[in-house]
């Protein structure tokens, strides 16, 4: 009968149609869905199984969606997380995939289990091996044999009624008793068990094919499709974990925003600490709880109807906002906001984001108090920063060279005309550095004079001269020296009520140095020294002629430390090279100095 059945089911499915997924993006998110519903453990939390299921799932499938496949043809795949496969991704990557981790963690409450029951049928020897499910059965025919032997009351009262009801408990006590020996029937237990609520399938298989549309996407386009779903499914999360306590809005509500931000622009959770979408995921939080506290107070609306008449259309503006063409520089920002958590301490930091200045005075104050972490100010390399100045069709090095127009460049006290290309910047590093080493090598004591009298001046290799060159432009570029000292000024003692205006002006009386960039170079190293200054006005009078609340000189000293080696090809040639290897090779550090007597005046 079985048979025919399942012939009859075959041919069925001979003549209906399959449905087959109609793009690559919805066959993997179908592919995870299932290998994720058929591995979770519904006794443990929604969490602990995106932990140890999903996310491996997730990280297999993040690079078929790309591309590329972890195992070898045939073999068939295993889903585990593995921190060195993770590694294999690039950062945008990897960002994406902890934003949508994070929002799927987020989207169903991890509060405590439900206790489920459920009938299971038992032999008599497995009920008498398993005692505790015996126990249960025993329960539920509860009554109390001794009264009813001794024809005590049960409950209260007495009479024809009770003793009727006393012979009736004990003759079925009997039968159990005389089944129970003479018969191999199963019993029913009642077995209880902890289930915890679990994401439902439509929804994973929704945020996954999206996710995995956004892992391969070329460009950084969205549709309304994708806002919505984004925006829906944000709300949904909100209003399946909010309780009733008002306290635990924000906090939720932050982390949920936070997720989506991540999932969106690809950045990490550091670089959303501070800045403008910090202040924006606020601005919804507050807003939101502006609107329904009052009809939350009067009982007068459910989470879920405030979520989706209020939350959600500030979602979709927050999530358009960041699919606009402005993404791009959210990124930098956000990328900014990484590196400076990473440069400045988080006590200073905190500091200057959250105590309110009264006055100039009281910000001179609070920097006195914090004078060595000003003044040493560690910058470590910068790859991104290194790659933008090897750009292939020169238009950064073109920048850059403007940028040099404007400064003034000494070398070693000789002050340079004004450079116009880069093959210019060479020869005069060339000369100049080249006249000043072989000065100090005339100079300096050697122990072995038969030795140096037939050796050749040292000269600075080319290569050396090279990196020199790149040094320079990057330290005068927006995005090298000058860029990261406006980047932590900016930070520190910026805000929403005051701007901050790089000027080459300097009312400073102690500044001695007439010009912005200056080299040091010896035959042991090369000092790069990059001099700033920096107003601040109060918020839009930064074109008039007021005079500034405040001035901030900055000073960036990065040093390359050099040694002498033979040239190939012959014995009697000796050239200045940069050491492959030496104590914070690439680090910077950036002096920050109030002009106090300005700011006192």
């Amino acid at each position: 009968m079985s048979s025919s059945s399942n012939n009859n089911k075959t041919s069925t499915n001979n003549t209906t149609k399959t449905v087959v997924p109609k793009t690559p993006w919805r066959r993997l998110s179908l592919e995870g869905t299932r290998v994720y519903q058929s591995t979770l453990n519904p006794s443990v939390s929604h969490n602990d199984n995106v932990k140890d299921v999903l996310r491996g799932i997730v990280l297999g499938l993040t690079f078929k969606a790309q591309g590329h496949e972890l195992q070898n043809a045939g073999e068939q795949p295993t889903y585990e997380w593995k921190e060195e496969t993770l590694e294999l991704l690039d950062r945008t990557s990897r960002a994406r995939l902890q934003g949508f981790l994070q929002s799927i963690s987020l989207a169903v409450p991890s509060n405590d289990p439900i206790i489920r029951t459920r009938r299971q049928k038992s032999t008599p020897k497995e009920s008498s091996n398993q005692k505790s499910q015996t126990t249960t059965t025993t329960t539920e025919l509860s009554f109390d044999s001794n009264d009813a032997s001794t024809g005590g009351s049960i409950g209260t009262g007495s009479g024809p009624l009770l003793s009727s009801i006393q012979d009736a408990v004990r003759s079925t006590s009997r039968t159990l008793r005389g089944r129970g020996k003479t018969s191999n029937a199963p019993t029913t237990m009642v077995v209880q068990f902890k289930s915890y609520p679990q994401i439902r399938s439509s929804i994973l298989a929704t945020r996954l094919e999206l996710y995995f549309q956004n892992c391969a996407a070329a460009s950084a386009s969205s549709s309304s499709r994708q806002v919505n779903i984004l925006a829906s499914c944000l709300v949904r999360s909100f209003c399946a974990t909010v309780d009733s306590c008002v306290a635990s809005v924000a906090p939720i509500l932050m982390g949920l925003l936070q997720a989506l931000t991540m999932e969106v622009l690809c950045v990490e959770e550091k670089g959303l600490q501070y800045g403008t979408l910090q202040t924006m995921m606020k601005r919804i939080i507050s807003e939101y709880e502006h609107k329904v506290s009052f009809a939350s107070l009067a009982f007068l609306s459910s989470p879920q109807d405030s979520g989706e008449q209020v939350l959600l259309p500030l979602v979709m503006k927050y999530v358009s906002f960041l699919h606009s063409p402005r993404r791009s520089e959210l990124q930098e920002v956000c990328n900014a906001e990484i590196w400076l958590s990473q440069v400045l301490p988080r006590k200073l930091r905190h500091v200057f984001h959250t105590v309110e200045f009264q006055s100039p005075n009281h910000l001179l104050e609070v920097c006195r108090s914090f004078q060595y972490e000003l003044s040493h100010v560690d910058i470590m390399p910068n790859d991104d920063a290194a790659a933008a100045a090897d750009d292939d069709d020169g238009s950064k090095t073109k920048q850059a060279l403007l940028d040099l127009q404007r400064e003034i460049l000494s070398v070693n006290g000789q002050t340079l005309p004004p450079i116009t290309s880069r093959e210019q910047l060479v020869q005069l590093l060339t000369s100049t550095l080249n006249q000043t080493v072989t000065q100090q090598f005339v100079l300096r004591d050697d122990d072995d004079d038969d030795t140096s009298k037939n050796i050749s001046r040292s000269t600075l290799d080319t290569q050396t001269l090279d990196a020199l060159t790149r040094r320079l432009l990057l330290a005068t570029s927006r995005t090298g020296s000058a860029g990261d000292a406006y980047f932590v000024i900016r930070d520190l003692f910026g805000g929403e009520d005051v701007e901050i205006v790089p000027s080459s002006q300097s009312n400073d009386t102690q500044q001695q140095e007439q010009y912005s960039i200056e080299l040091k170079a010896c035959l042991s190293s090369v000092t790069i020294i990059c001099y700033s200054c920096f107003h601040v006005f109060p918020k839009d009078m930064a074109d008039a002629n007021v005079e500034p609340l405040m001035e901030l000189h900055t000073t960036t000293t990065e040093r390359i430390y050099l040694q002498e080696v033979r040239s190939d090809g012959t014995q009697q040639q000796l050239v200045l090279q940069e050491k492959p290897k030496y104590p914070r090779k690439g680090h910077k550090t950036l002096s920050i100095r109030p002009a106090y007597n300005h700011a006192e005046n």
